[in-house]
């Protein structure tokens, strides 16, 4: 057989194997929960869904609200969202009460996970939450100059933990009804809301907290409300709203 021949043959089998290769990688991409429901939510952005995820790794089911942007042409702000304790339907009546009607006239992308009964700054979850931002920015537009990170009670604690180990993804965060210690500065813009009523975590702990983050140099505003406790959080969309006007002044672009 000339090697002419030979040579066309053995490039036209290993065009046939890349070809093979690609295929399976994009199979695998769809069979993956997590891409699945991202690429879902891209379908039908604008409105939110929530998802069932089962961690073959862990052997780990739990749930996951998204929304995509409904304009994918040009990048957008991302929100992750923590919710308080709990488990079951946490994360829904968490994102249905304080996170979908804050953001309900902005087009942003908005993840809302499931802590599953635990704290959000276990090594699972902080891996399932860099696995989701990942997720999000290969599938949605993102705009990575603009990732917050918000939460109330466990979801606060965690906001607060992501901004401070996290600050090349996370640009800005608005923890509420939490309490948090760091000995260095965080070097992103921190809006805190808590109630001067809050039964859990006392404002007296928080001020302490908010004036030594000051005193380090971080760019952190406490908001207190007047009344409020820790169970009020259904009550917050107002001061979540100012928060994001103030995490609005404070970085590129905004919310």
């Amino acid at each position: 057989m000339p090697k002419q021949i030979i040579h066309l043959l053995l490039m036209a089998i290993s065009l046939c194997a890349l070809n093979a290769c690609k295929t399976q990688q994009n199979s695998s991409k769809l069979n993956d929960p997590i891409t699945s429901a991202f690429l879902f939510s891209k379908k039908f952005a604008g409105s939110f869904y929530s998802h069932n995820i089962y961690n073959s790794h862990y052997k780990i089911q739990s749930g996951l609200r998204l929304k995509a942007a409904k304009d994918d042409s040009l990048a957008k702000p991302l929100v992750l969202a923590l919710h308080w304790a709990g488990s079951g339907d946490a994360y829904e009546r968490f994102s249905s009460c304080l996170i979908e009607p804050t953001f309900e006239s902005k087009d942003v992308h908005i993840i809302v996970p499931d802590a599953m009964g635990s704290v959000w700054t276990t090594e699972y979850h902080t891996e399932s939450i860099l696995q989701l931002i990942k997720t999000a920015i290969q599938v949605w537009n993102v705009d990575e100059e603009r990732i917050l990170v918000c939460g109330y009670s466990n979801g606060g604690n965690g906001s607060y933990y992501f901004i401070e180990n996290y600050p090349e993804i996370f640009k800005a965060a608005i923890p509420m009804a939490a309490h948090y210690r760091s000995s260095k500065k965080i070097d992103a813009p921190i809006y805190a809301i808590h109630g001067d009523q809050d039964e859990l975590f006392l404002l007296q702990d928080i001020e302490k907290f908010a004036t030594e983050a000051q005193n380090l140099g971080t760019n952190l505003t406490l908001k207190v409300l007047e009344g409020f406790s820790h169970y009020d959080a259904c009550s917050m969309q107002e001061a979540f709203s100012k928060g994001l006007t103030w995490i609005n002044d404070n970085i590129n672009g905004g919310f």
